[in-house]
């Protein structure tokens, strides 16, 4: 503003009737009564039953999981496990990925279930003469340790 003391009275008029308007403000609500409740436990009190109630909560998931289990709950048991077991198999990007899966769980003695094995059977006769004799070199190099290797690879210098 170019007039300096007009800018200075407006501004202390404007706080005059701010301070004005929170008087009245003031005497319109004094005589109503705050409904809002506050805690008058402390923060210490608090925090110490939310651990209280969370070794509660963990001393009975305790109790569930040691207690003595019955014949049938047994079996049920066994049976989710086996269930698991037979679950269907992972999900594969490509054929190549399936049938190394497949290839890699026979190389560690795993029994293929029937599916499996006619999708190896019939993926490794597709397979040219050079990718059957890669796969033959990688199902050599990945032997477990205890057995002997069909060839030994000879470095020359």
């Amino acid at each position: 503003m170019k007039d300096k003391s007009l800018a200075e009275r407006k501004i202390i008029e404007k706080a005059r009737l701010r301070g004005e308007f929170v008087r009245h403000y003031r005497s319109l609500t004094s005589g109503i009564q705050d409904i809002r409740h506050f805690s008058k436990t402390s923060e210490i009190e608090r925090t110490a039953a939310l651990i209280a109630d969370d070794k509660a909560n963990k001393i009975n998931e305790e109790k569930d999981i040691y207690r003595v289990r019955k014949a049938e709950e047994i079996e049920e048991d066994i049976k989710q496990i086996e269930d698991y077991m037979n679950r269907p198999k992972a999900l594969f990007n490509s054929a190549l990925e399936r049938f190394q899966s497949c290839l890699d769980r026979l190389i560690s003695g795993e029994k293929l279930p029937d599916e499996d094995q006619t999708f190896y059977d019939d993926y490794f006769e597709s397979l040219n003469e050079g990718d059957r004799k890669y796969w033959e070199l990688y199902k050599d190099s990945v032997k477990p340790a205890t057995e002997e290797k069909s060839h030994e690879m000879v470095f020359c210098p």
